[in-house]
């Protein structure tokens, strides 16, 4: 019975044994290793260090590929530090964390590093894979600006699990800002985010505010140039829009503040590592060759700072080339070079320019360069002997304050030397013009003198050549008098003898005698009637240069009137005024139409086949009265091929009359009348008659 309990007892105790191995079995299964961070039930509402759960890997191969990059053995943290490190070369790393949670599901972690240049976060997907879950990075094209937020990355922790993200990190400018490993709850993250807005709120607003204050100096400058057009004016403006880039730049490095740089940041390095070359030396180095070629007249000192503008131009273009190949501290390291080489000579060009502070325009320069050099040194030594922590590589806040004011002063002074510069010219252009003035008010007192001396000595020879001038010219105005009344006269006494000649008045008389032969006393008594009123219409046109064209219509239809009671129905005629043409106002030489009215009607009743039709058509057109006057006849080639008896002769005279006395006109009333005459069988080929246009100008 003993034996039996013993033999139980021991049973027990081996299973009892056995359970305990598998429970701590178990357990340990369970438990995380020692770089696991195990995540506390309750997180705090600040950050967490676990810089000592983060193990690093150093990309010196540049793996790029996750899957290769698991296999990987990851260190212990080695290059996490609080401030801004100086990198020779472009360090690229691996960072590794894994977190294990024992309690529910957590999504409201995220993982902060620092401000990276590069950072491209990797996490466990679905499919057991490990892939891309977020990229970000302060030269990240395209980032904008939101930048600052994306920096913080989300880790997904499912309950009662172990999870490992890899974060790939890229930091290509020269300084690497501080690198730590941080824990944030989100509501922690929003504050931490908020608390840093606000920090570094005040140097935003610095920044606007002397952005502002050099807008006001560079339009000022602008509207001196726009004004005096001196090239000092053009420079001071330059330079006040130039350093507001650099200091935009350096405003970009600290977060949440506003950036111009936010979509293409590789411009904030070039304007943070050349920015001084660009920004403050080459148009400093533009001002002093001015001053010195306007002030000093030293040829010697303008061709050195010449040179200097040539070297500073391709010592900016060496370090774009240096940045396009990702050297970095190298082109820093020509920017600190030259700082420290050029601080000897502008103590010298400081020297010469004191031996001239007389001078207003000279003085101001010399105290705006000593103001821009002083804070250049000032900012450039307490960023290097005072390096505070900050958030973000850059200037610290002092050595930033001091800049930006030591600049705003500095254009201020170079904004005061341009104004007494542009009135020193302006003074010195006075002066040479009062001189100049009274050099020729003295030239003119002489030939004042000179001339007084010629008037008296020509003053009786222009008197007599006055005299002799006014009675020639008064001989030769009454000579051509005589001649215009004696040309007028025979015109006017050839014009009636050509109007009523006697064929014309032998024709009238016979169809008067022939009426009166044939008792139509009525006719007879009408034609007299009209070939009277006929003649006097002659008469007293003949003494008159112009008629109204209302009176010369009048003259025409008694004239056809007659012409076709001659020949009773062998010939019509039709007058036609257009209706835009008031003839009482409109004005014509006296009877210059009635020869070729005359010729029409010898014409147009000529014709062997149709009877005579004479058209007589007065139209206006842009200040021109166009005179036309058409017949049907034979037209003028086939009257030369049958020969001219005396009738045909006297027409031509009264045509030609007629041409000379409009020639006569145009000569003497300046006028412009042209008379064309057209053989319609010539010009038209199938019409036979003649046309005859006639333009009087009634402007």
């Amino acid at each position: 019975m003993k034996n039996i309990v013993v033999q139980q007892w021991k049973l027990g105790l081996l299973c009892f044994m056995i359970s305990c191995w598998l429970m701590g079995g178990t357990a340990m299964a369970r438990a995380p290793q020692a770089d696991t961070l195990v995540l506390p039930q309750s997180f705090p509402d600040t950050a967490w260090d676990i810089r000592q759960y983060t193990t690093v890997f150093e990309n010196a191969s540049k793996i790029s590929s996750i899957d290769k990059i698991i296999y990987q053995y990851f260190l212990s943290p080695r290059n996490f530090h609080d401030l801004a490190w100086q990198n020779q070369a472009p360090h690229d790393f691996w960072l590794k964390i894994s977190v294990f949670n024992n309690g529910v599901q957590r999504d409201d972690i995220c993982w902060f590093v620092g401000y990276v240049d590069h950072a491209f976060f990797y996490a466990l997907q679905p499919d057991g894979t490990y892939g891309l879950m977020a990229k970000a990075g302060l030269m990240e094209k395209g980032s904008g600006w939101k930048k600052w937020y994306r920096l913080a990355f989300p880790l997904h922790l499912p309950a009662n699990s172990t999870s490992v993200f890899y974060l790939h990190i890229v930091n290509t400018y020269d300084v690497e800002n501080p690198l730590y490993s941080r824990l944030y709850t989100i509501a922690g993250w929003n504050q931490f985010a908020m608390q840093q807005s606000r920090e570094f709120l005040p140097i935003s607003n610095w920044v606007f505010f002397i952005t502002g204050l050099l807008s006001i100096i560079a339009i000022l400058s602008f509207i001196g140039y726009i004004q005096t057009r001196a090239s000092l004016y053009a420079w001071v403006g330059w330079f006040s829009c130039a350093a507001p880039l650099y200091f935009f730049a350096q405003l970009a490095v600290y977060p949440y503040q506003f950036s111009l740089f936010s979509f293409w940041p590789i411009l904030r390095n070039v304007f943070d590592l050349s920015g001084p070359l660009l920004c403050f030396y080459l148009p400093f180095i533009g001002l002093s060759k001015h001053i010195v070629s306007t002030h000093l007249s030293s040829p010697k000192l303008t061709r050195i700072f010449a040179y200097l503008l040539v070297c500073i131009a391709a010592l900016i273009l060496g370090q774009w080339i240096l940045l396009a190949t990702q050297q970095d501290h190298a082109a820093r390291v020509i920017y600190i070079l030259f700082f420290y080489i050029a601080l000897l000579p502008a103590v010298a060009f400081f020297w010469r320019l004191n031996q001239h502070k007389k001078d207003q325009a000279v003085k101001y320069f010399l105290f705006g360069a000593v103001i821009l050099f002083s804070s250049g040194i000032v900012s450039f030594h307490t960023a290097l002997l005072f390096n505070t922590s900050l958030p973000s590589y850059g200037l610290n806040l002092f050595s930033f304050k001091v800049l930006m004011v030591g600049t705003t002063l500095a254009m201020i002074c170079f904004l005061m030397s341009a104004m007494y510069h542009s009135r020193r010219v302006q003074t010195e252009t006075i002066i040479r013009q009062q001189k100049l003035i009274q050099e020729m008010a003295q030239l003119t007192q002489k030939l004042h003198q000179d001339v007084e001396q010629l008037q008296q000595n020509f003053t009786a020879k222009d008197q007599q050549l006055a005299s002799v001038t006014k009675e020639l010219n008064e001989q030769l105005r009454l000579k051509l008098e005589a001649e215009y009344q004696l040309k007028l006269s025979e015109l006017e006494l050839k014009a009636i003898k050509a109007q009523m000649n006697p064929h014309f008045i032998f024709n009238c008389l016979n169809s008067i005698q022939l009426f009166i032969m044939q008792k139509h006393d009525e006719l007879a008594q009408e034609y007299l009637s009209d070939f009277s009123l006929l003649i006097r219409q002659t008469l007293e046109m003949a003494r008159l240069n112009f008629v109204s064209l209302e009176e010369e219509i009048r003259y025409l239809q008694t004239y056809l009137r007659l012409e076709k009671m001659r020949f009773e129905e062998r010939m019509d005629y039709e007058i036609h005024v257009d209706p835009e043409i008031d003839p009482d106002r409109t004005e014509i030489p006296t009877m210059l139409l009635q020869p070729y009215v005359e010729n029409a009607v010898k014409h147009g009743i000529n014709h062997p086949i149709h009877k005579g039709k004479i058209r007589i058509h007065f139209q206006e057109k842009e200040d021109l009265l166009i005179c036309t006057i058409e017949d049907n006849g034979i037209g003028i080639k086939r009257t030369r091929a049958m020969g001219m008896d005396n009738f045909r002769k006297h027409l031509i005279a009264g045509m030609e009359l007629s041409r000379m006395r409009a020639e006569w006109i145009n000569k003497l009333f300046h006028t412009d009348i042209q008379i064309e005459v057209i053989d319609k069988e010539e010009k038209f080929g199938d019409m036979s008659g003649t046309l005859v246009q006639i333009v009087v100008p009634q402007a």
